[in-house]
């Protein structure tokens, strides 16, 4: 809980002191006289900040009234986080002109410069912070994949899966867009629907309304879930009462066999990473074989773990893993972000990755954390994966990338050629 505590505060500090920084380089590019300039600052880092505050409160109380401040307080935040690198990077020029040539940037031509640099600055990052905001918010939309498999057994040609990940039920995404999501998913009639993790923010009294539209959710081969990071913030063991009380599928290190005429598929859920260091009694983190212990060796084994890093180690050979589905990243959501969010997770960001003989999908989620309510060149996501027999010319790209030395994503324009 300290170590939590330490990094909300630098959290709140960095979303205020990014947004101060941005305004406050774009107004005196403008010669906007310093009063005003330190006055509208001080405002924007304020309604920043509070968009952490009041996201952390609303995991906690019912917000009331005050929910509607979050699309104000997610455009200061926003702003701040876009336009930190941009403005950093100009300072560092300045700086060194200055250094070059004196007092270059404050003849006339150089202050008009300034006043120009200001002014686009300004407005491409209150555009930029609003357009993320608003294709943060947007339902997600059904992403259509194929998943070829080799020697797949002719009972599982065809099914299909919806993927829902990332959901972050909270005070800013509430219950209309959770129903949006089950009329989309309904819509789509998958054979199968799974849940990877980071369904809520929050604690279960305050999500209940939010995540009720999910029971609405049926499917003929069921309807299953696993735990995400963010379900640890505010305990793990209330959501897991709760999904019993629901009557919802949850893994934990679990798996379930589920026939399908001739065929048989394992679902295995594991535990998320965050469980071995929440410290929370009887969640370790995952356990592949644990979840696996039942399977038969003929089971079609689809592997359910929120946080992709760890696929080279379940693509072992021993575990047989025929497709694992994952979310967490988010497609990293913005320029630059998405470069770190695929460092931290050795590699895989999005979409179909094959990883020795098995495959791996990684969803961009049909939600985010709303602390940072941005998306840029990204979008929410419902993949509706559908198991396809490989024929002979999938089957040999396939057998090549399944080589220890090979590893690769998978070009999803190759699908359409054969």
């Amino acid at each position: 809980m300290h170590s939590i505590s330490i990094i909300y505060i630098i959290i709140v500090l960095m979303s205020a002191g990014s947004a101060f920084y941005g305004l406050l380089h774009c107004l005196r590019q403008l010669r906007v006289p310093w009063r005003r300039t330190l006055a509208a600052a001080a405002l924007l880092a304020l309604f920043s900040a509070l968009h952490q505050i009041l996201l952390s409160y609303g995991n906690y109380h019912d917000l009331g009234a005050l929910h509607y401040l979050f699309y104000l307080t997610a455009f200061a935040a926003n702003f701040g986080l876009l336009a930190l690198p941009a403005v950093l990077l100009s300072d560092i020029v300045q700086s060194l002109l200055r250094l070059a040539c004196g007092r270059v940037l404050t003849t006339r031509s150089g202050l008009a410069c300034r006043r120009i640099l200001g002014a686009a600055f300004l407005t491409l990052f209150a555009a930029g912070a609003l357009l993320a905001e608003i294709s943060a918010i947007k339902p997600p939309v059904i992403k259509a994949q194929d998943i070829y498999v080799i020697n797949l057994h002719p009972a599982l040609e065809g099914f299909t899966i919806a993927q829902l990940s990332d959901v972050h039920a909270s005070p800013f995404f509430t219950a209309w867009r959770s129903e949006a999501m089950v009329q989309t998913v309904q819509a789509a009639a998958p054979d199968l629907i799974v849940f990877t993790g980071d369904q809520a923010d929050g604690t279960p009294p305050e999500r209940t309304a939010a995540l009720q539209p999910f029971t609405k959710l049926k499917a003929p081969y069921g309807v299953f879930f696993i735990a995400g990071n963010h379900e640890y913030i505010t305990g793990f063991k209330p959501w897991v009462q709760w999904y019993q009380e629901e009557g919802f599928t949850l893994l934990v290190n679990a798996a379930v066999r589920v026939p399908v005429n001739d065929a048989v598929i394992t679902v295995a859920g594991l535990d998320d990473n965050q469980g071995a260091r929440a410290g929370e009694p009887g969640f370790t983190g995952p356990d592949i074989n644990l979840a696996l212990k039942d399977a038969a060796p003929d089971d079609f084994r689809l592997l359910l773990a929120h946080q992709p890093r760890l696929a080279r180690d379940y693509a072992a050979a021993p575990y047989a893993v025929d497709l694992m589905l994952s979310g967490h990243t988010h497609a990293g959501q913005v320029p630059l972000l998405n470069a770190l969010t695929a460092l931290a997770n050795q590699g895989f960001l999005q979409g179909l990755y094959h990883v020795a003989d098995m495959q791996l999908f990684v969803s961009a989620g049909a939600g985010l954390w709303q602390g940072f309510a941005a998306r840029l060149g990204t979008q929410s996501e419902i993949p509706l994966l559908t198991l396809r027999r490989a024929p002979q010319p999938q089957r040999l790209m396939l057998e090549a990338a399944a080589q220890p030395a090979i590893e690769q994503q998978t070009d999803e324009n190759i699908e359409g050629r054969y």
